[in-house]
């Protein structure tokens, strides 16, 4: 079964004459870990937006599953992404004033869907960050880490609840390539843990051997006026 399967796909914003995504025909089976490539600016942070249900397409088929994005109203794609999808974001998105442990209880906390998979939700938070190897950190202000800690603290948060896919951002870009790969392979970890679905989008082709696959976003969104 697809984790993802997009059918004639297109997004444009308000300002913009050409499609930013145009996609007629794209999937990722379940279980794999695709890497999208693709330069900066190119739609590819576009796309995980369309794919979380941030953003709302103007034509085409959106499944996630067997859920079709494209029928969902905007409070039923937000319920759905906090439910089901583990997002890494680029800039990260930790809340300030919370340490490592709530950040992480956060998500969980926004989703009884994903809280009732957790038998015991603090010890699962506490065996996530020990295989992340932040536990020295667990009551640590996330303000307080060096930006390798903050990226770890939000891969756990993605993880926790068991999300059937991970969206991932250009979550290594601040970090050197040893760090980045240690990253990937913590997450290929966890996710293969979990059985989870990653797209992983980047603009660096240095990760690439490391995945299952690699896809140019420049194959799959033709984009046409």
């Amino acid at each position: 079964m697809a984790a993802i399967l997009l059918k004639n796909l297109q997004f444009k914003y308000p300002s913009s004459k050409t499609w930013v995504v145009d996609i007629k025909d794209w999937q990722v089976p379940a279980g794999e870990m695709c890497f999208l490539s693709g330069p900066s600016g190119c739609g590819k942070s576009t796309l995980l937006e369309i794919l979380a249900g941030i953003q709302k397409e103007q034509a085409g088929e959106v499944w996630i599953g067997t859920t079709e994005m494209s029928r969902l109203s905007p409070q039923e794609r937000d319920r759905f992404r906090a439910d089901h999808l583990g997002y890494v974001f680029q800039s990260f998105n930790l809340i300030p004033y919370l340490n490592v442990f709530e950040n992480v209880q956060l998500a969980l906390e926004m989703s009884p869907h994903k809280k009732q998979k957790v038998a015991s939700p603090r010890a699962k938070i506490d065996e996530l960050l020990r295989s992340l190897g932040m536990s020295d950190f667990r009551d640590r202000a996330v303000t307080e880490l060096s930006i390798g800690q903050q990226q770890r603290v939000a891969l756990a948060r993605a993880l926790i609840g068991e999300p059937e896919l991970i969206l991932a951002d250009e979550p290594t870009s601040a970090l050197d390539y040893d760090h980045r790969e240690k990253f990937l392979q913590l997450l290929f970890q966890e996710a293969r843990k979990l059985k989870s679905t990653v797209l992983f989008v980047s603009h660096d082709r240095t990760l690439e051997k490391l995945f299952d696959r690699t896809v140019a976003f420049s194959e799959i969104s033709k984009g046409r006026t």
